[in-house]
C-alpha cells in the first residue's frame, strides 16, 4: 500500500500585497514553514509523495519555492482544473491523505490517529474539528434605570459552541477509488458528497481547536505558538543558554537595536540601527527592521522592509524588497531579552505580563508563602475552640452541612473549593433565581442586604467574619493567601478583562485592600472591588501585605472603613480613598 498526500494551498487575505500573494504553505514559522511542518508530520506516518493542488494560478517558480522548503523526494504541483487521472497514478490498495492548509490545529498536525482508524476502517475517514469563525465570546450587559450594571452574562469559548464555532475538516485519508473523480475542497464538501453516495465515514476529532488561516489574528496566533514550541527551544539551547533569540544563517542584527522577548530572525534577515523588536515576533528570510522603525508582535513575511521610524503593531507584513546591503557597523548579535520565560508564555496564554520578574520577587513570595503556612497552622490552633462551637451550632440551628464549599477561581484561574462556615438555607442556590430581581448590587455579585435566605446564626457569624476561619485550610493547602484580592466564582470574573487578569495573577486572600477600604455598600461597590484588587496587584509588596494584616486585626476584620491612603501613599483618589466612579470597561 502506497500513501499519497494531497495538499490545498490559498492565499490568506492578510497576505496579499498589489504586486501579487503569499501562499499559506509559504508562512514562514519558528525554524521552518507551514510546508515544512506539514510534510515533517506526513514523513512520520510513512508518506513520501506529495501533491499540491493550488486555490490559484500558480507562477512559474511556485514549485521551486515549495522545493526549497522541504526535502520531499516526489513532488508535483496541479492545478484545480487538471483532472485527478493526470495526478493520480497509483493501486486500488493505495490511500490518499488530504490535507486542507485552511484550516491548522493550534497543536500541529498528528496523521498518525488518522492513520491509524484508516488502517481498520477502509471507508473515508475525515479528522473533525472546530473553528472560530466569529468572536470568541457572547456577552450580555443589563443596566438599571440609573445605569447601574445589574448582570453581566459573558460566555467563552466552548460554552457556546454552535453559536460562534464552525465545524471544519483539517484532513481526512480515503481509499484510492474513491478519489478518482479527484479531491473537492474544503473537505467538509467532499464528506457531504461522499455521505450522499452512501460511502462508510468515520470521524475523528482533532485533539485541539483548529485555527483559520484566512483570519489575521489566527495566523499570528500559530506563528506565536511555534516561536514558544519545544523544538524552537530546543535549537536555541544549543546556541546559549541564556539567549532568546533565534537568529538564522546571515542574519543581523545592530548593535543599537533593541530586542526584548522571543525574537526569530530567518535566514538574511536584519534590524537595523535604533530599530526596536518586541516579541514574540518573526521575521522572515530577507527581512529588514529599518532604522529607529519598531516591529511588535509581528511577522514579517520574507523579503519584507519595513520603512525607517515605522511602527508594525500585531500585523502581518507582506511584500517588498529588502535588497539592500548591510550597514558598516553591523554584526551578528544575540542580545538577552528583557522578557523571561514565563512571561513570555504569559504572552502567548493572553495573561497579563507579570511586572515581577526579578530574584527578589521570587524571594518576596517564598517568604509570603512561609508567613501563610505559619499563621495558618497556628490559627487553625489557636481558634479550634471558636470553630468546634461553630460547627455545633450550624447542625443545631438548621438542616443541612456545617460547611459551605464553593468553587472560586485561585491564582491562573485554577480553580479551588473555598471552605467557609454555611450562613444560609442549604437550598440558597435553587432560591437565588426566585429573588433576582432583588440584586442590589451593581455588577456580576448577588448581594440582598436582609437576605432572606440568610440564617439566624449566619448573620450572625458574617457580621463578626467569622464565617470565613475555614478559609485558614485555604491557606494552609496553599489555594490562598492570608493577603490577597477577594476570591470569586468564574461567573464573577467575566467582567473587565483586564481586572481578570490582574486579580488571578497572584494567590487570592482572605483579607485585602477591598475587604478595608470599601464603603457606601448600600449604593453598590463593584468599581471598588476593580480598583481595590488591581491596586493590591500593581503595589505587592511585604510592607503592603503587613499593613493590610495589621488594619485587620485593628477594624475587628473590616468592620469599620480605612482610607485607602493608609495603605498606599500618592494613591489617585476621589474623596475617601474611593476613585472616580466611571463605567467599567467591557472588553470583547
Amino acid at each position: 500500500m502506497t500513501l499519497t498526500a494531497i495538499i490545498h494551498d490559498f492565499q490568506p487575505s492578510c497576505m496579499r500585497t498589489e504586486t501579487g500573494a503569499h501562499s499559506a504553505l509559504a508562512l514562514p514559522l519558528a525554524d521552518e514553514n507551514l510546508f515544512a511542518r506539514i510534510c515533517a508530520a506526513l514523513s512520520d506516518v510513512g508518506c513520501k509523495r506529495v501533491t499540491v493542488v493550488p486555490a490559484f494560478e500558480p507562477d512559474a517558480r511556485y514549485e521551486d519555492r515549495l522545493r526549497a522548503m522541504a526535502p520531499v523526494d516526489d513532488l508535483s504541483i496541479v492545478t484545480p482544473d487538471q483532472r485527478s487521472e493526470q495526478f493520480l497514478d497509483g493501486e486500488p490498495s493505495d490511500s490518499i491523505l488530504l490535507v486542507d492548509s485552511r484550516y491548522y490545529p493550534v497543536d500541529g498536525h498528528d496523521f498518525s490517529p488518522l492513520m491509524d482508524v484508516h488502517r481498520e476502517h477502509r471507508g473515508a475517514v475525515f479528522l473533525s474539528g472546530v473553528s472560530r469563525e466569529v468572536d470568541e465570546k457572547i456577552e450580555r450587559v443589563v443596566v438599571d434605570s440609573a445605569g447601574n450594571v445589574r448582570k453581566v452574562q459573558r460566555i467563552f469559548d466552548q460554552l457556546v459552541w454552535g453559536q460562534n464555532e464552525a465545524t471544519v475538516v483539517p484532513a481526512c485519508v480515503i481509499p484510492y477509488m474513491l478519489a478518482l473523480h479527484g479531491p473537492q475542497f474544503p473537505l467538509s464538501a467532499m464528506r457531504r458528497r461522499l455521505a450522499d453516495r452512501g460511502v462508510p465515514l468515520h470521524d475523528l476529532p482533532t485533539p485541539s481547536t483548529a485555527v483559520h488561516l484566512n483570519r489575521r489574528e489566527d495566523l499570528l496566533r500559530v506563528c506565536w505558538d511555534s516561536i514558544g514550541s519545544t523544538r524552537c527551544e530546543a535549537r536555541e539551547q544549543r546556541r546559549s543558554d541564556r539567549e532568546r533569540i533565534f537568529v538564522g544563517q546571515g542574519a543581523v542584527v545592530a548593535e543599537s537595536a533593541r530586542v526584548v522577548g522571543h525574537v526569530v530572525l530567518h535566514e538574511g534577515a536584519r534590524i537595523d540601527h535604533d530599530a526596536t523588536v518586541i516579541g514574540p515576533a518573526l521575521l522572515g528570510r530577507g527581512s529588514v527592521v529599518g532604522c529607529g522603525a519598531t516591529v511588535a508582535q509581528s511577522v514579517l513575511l520574507d523579503h519584507v522592509t519595513v520603512p525607517p521610524r515605522a511602527v508594525v503593531h500585531q500585523q502581518v507584513v507582506a511584500g517588498g524588497s529588502a535588497a539592500r546591503p548591510a550597514e558598516p557597523g553591523m554584526t551578528v548579535r544575540r542580545p538577552t531579552p528583557v522578557a523571561t520565560d514565563e512571561r513570555f508564555r504569559a504572552v502567548l496564554d493572553g495573561r497579563v505580563h507579570d511586572p515581577f520578574g526579578s530574584r527578589e520577587r521570587k524571594l518576596m513570595l517564598a517568604v509570603k508563602r512561609t508567613v501563610d503556612i505559619a499563621v495558618s497552622l497556628l490559627g487553625l490552633m489557636v481558634l479550634s475552640p471558636l470553630m468546634i462551637v461553630t460547627i455545633v451550632l450550624a447542625k443545631l440551628t438548621s438542616p443541612g452541612p456545617a460547611f459551605f464549599v464553593h468553587p472560586r477561581e485561585g491564582k491562573d484561574g485554577r480553580v479551588f473549593g473555598c471552605i467557609k462556615f454555611r450562613t444560609m438555607r442549604a437550598d440558597a442556590h435553587g432560591l437565588q433565581r426566585v429573588i433576582a430581581e432583588q440584586n442590589e448590587a451593581d455588577g456580576p455579585q448577588f448581594t440582598i442586604k436582609n437576605d432572606p435566605r440568610t440564617t439566624t446564626l449566619g448573620r450572625f457569624l458574617r457580621k463578626r467574619n467569622i464565617d470565613e476561619l475555614p478559609q485558614l485550610v485555604n491557606v494552609l493547602l496553599g489555594h490562598m493567601s492570608l493577603v490577597g484580592p477577594r476570591p470569586s466564582p468564574f461567573r464573577e470574573n467575566q467582567v473587565c478583562a483586564p481586572w481578570r487578569s490582574a486579580r488571578l495573577s497572584v494567590r487570592p486572600g482572605i483579607t485585602g485592600l477591598w475587604q478595608l477600604c470599601r464603603h457606601a455598600r448600600d449604593e453598590g461597590d463593584f468599581h471598588q472591588w476593580i480598583y481595590y484588587d488591581t491596586a493590591y496587584v500593581r503595589n505587592l509588596s511585604p510592607w503592603l501585605d503587613c499593613k493590610i494584616l495589621f488594619y485587620t486585626l485593628w477594624t475587628l476584620g473590616g468592620m469599620r472603613s480605612m482610607p485607602v491612603e493608609k495603605f498606599l501613599s500618592g494613591s489617585t483618589t476621589v474623596g475617601h480613598g474611593v476613585p472616580a466612579k466611571e463605567p467599567c470597561p467591557v472588553h470583547s
